[in-house]
């Protein structure tokens, strides 16, 4: 399973594998109908090598160049960035989403399970997960909202209510009293994420050629309706006690 640390790896190895559009780019401008050998296009450019044998096969897998049998390189058909930039995005996010459903109570398991592998239609709670039957888990603890956070979901409702796809940290600092409250309040939006108040869906910009990922949150059908009541019987994970068995004393034997 990933961990935190990990993601900055997956992220490292994505530069090297997913070079920057620009990069892409020059090449596919430096290309023409006639065919050239790949090194010549390479020299001419003055390109990283790694740089240069990353994009050139990323421009032949989006039909962005061809290459023919004696390994020389043309132009192929232009499009290519749209579908490549979606790839390069979706592989930049795919660790982050794995970590975030070990993580994260933002929703049913088995629906998010189904989701991953393109099936939107059914989206029928399981009832037996840890997010659907919260009381049922024996390793997750849960509790009931203090006043606090009792108060911050009702508000949530009303400002989602008010102009959907607002972003945590938008909500955090329109609801709470600054950042310190942040990571409670997110572990409270993924509590009514859980209990289908509302969704929490990822999206990305770019930045400086990055590719920044970041979530926004929407009210469902549910939470559209939801008061009081829904929200009182939401639960929050809270750590499962531990049991410390205390130390045997060592025997120290008579000396003789």
């Amino acid at each position: 399973m990933y961990s935190y640390a990990d993601l900055r790896t997956h992220e490292y190895f994505h530069r090297r594998g997913y070079p920057e559009l620009v990069q892409l780019s020059r090449i596919f401008r430096a290309l023409n109908a006639d065919p050239q050998p790949k090194a010549v296009l390479h020299d001419w450019l003055g390109m990283d090598l790694d740089v240069f044998e990353a994009a050139v096969e990323k421009l032949l897998a989006h039909g962005g160049a061809r290459r023919d049998m004696e390994g020389n390189l043309s132009r192929g058909e232009d499009g290519w960035q749209r579908a490549y930039q979606q790839q390069s995005e979706h592989k930049l996010l795919e660790p982050r989403q794995i970590l975030e459903f070990a993580d994260k109570a933002t929703g049913c398991r088995m629906v998010r399970l189904v989701r991953h592998f393109g099936d939107r239609d059914d989206d029928q709670p399981c009832g037996i997960c840890d997010v659907c039957a919260p009381q049922a888990t024996i390793a997750r603890r849960t509790r009931r909202l203090s006043r606090t956070e009792n108060q911050w979901a009702l508000q949530v409702l009303e400002e989602l209510r008010w102009r959907e796809g607002q972003t945590p940290r938008q909500l955090c600092e329109r609801l709470t009293e600054g950042q310190e409250n942040r990571r409670a309040f997110e572990q409270l939006l993924e509590a009514m994420a859980g209990t289908g108040l509302v969704e929490l869906q990822d999206d990305t910009f770019t930045k400086d050629g990055k590719v920044i990922a970041f979530r926004r949150v929407y009210l469902t059908e549910t939470g559209k309706k939801a008061g009081a009541g829904e929200v009182g019987m939401m639960r929050l994970a809270g750590k499962a006690a531990t049991t410390v068995r205390p130390e045997r004393k060592r025997s120290i034997g008579k000396r003789r």
